[in-house]
């Protein structure tokens, strides 16, 4: 049970991971995209508008889908936002729409391993749960900010989206 815990923890992390990596790398884009402060505030907002609608329309997918279909399909959503993000960015637009397949994505994950963790503990053992998944999370938003920061010091930002692919990788294994 403390398996379940903990990669439904990791995959409800990756929102605060995308956030944290966007927010560092985000002086940097300006930079390497030619977009001023007002661009970039779009680029981020889009990830948000589309992680709150997939957020509300995923209880309508639970009833056509399995969770597991969701997560592979959320995580495969991610992880091609991710790349295209590398690949797009000489193009305002395009670089929006890999924001927006990565702010889909995220809107999956939350809700999909809050379910998770409802079906495998009841009663008491849900609270207890809900407070270690918390934990978690919490130690990840700890952590993630100080390992980005380092990488993209050392390796540029541009590698640094290794990092979430990698941690995709290790997501998908676990599901």
């Amino acid at each position: 049970m403390n398996k379940i815990i903990i990669l439904t923890s990791l995959i409800a992390s990756l929102d605060i991971i995308d956030v944290t990596f966007f927010s560092l790398i985000l002086p940097k884009l300006q930079t390497a995209t030619k977009v001023n402060i007002d661009q970039s505030l779009w680029i981020q907002c889009s990830y948000f508008f589309c992680s709150a609608i997939m957020t509300l329309l995923l209880p309508l997918f639970t009833k056509y889908y399995s969770i597991r279909k969701i997560l592979f399909s959320a995580c495969f959503l991610y992880l091609l936002g991710t790349v295209s993000q590398v690949y797009c960015l000489q193009n305002y637009y395009l670089l929006i729409c890999s924001r927006m397949l990565q702010g889909i994505s995220v809107g999956m994950l939350n809700p999909a391993s809050l379910i998770i963790l409802n079906t495998n503990f009841k009663n008491q053992n849900f609270v207890t749960a809900t407070s270690n998944y918390s934990l978690i999370i919490m130690a990840l938003a700890v952590f993630f900010p100080s390992l980005y920061s380092s990488f993209i010091r050392f390796y540029g930002w541009q590698h640094a989206i290794i990092i979430n692919i990698i941690y995709l990788i290790f997501n998908q294994s676990g599901v």
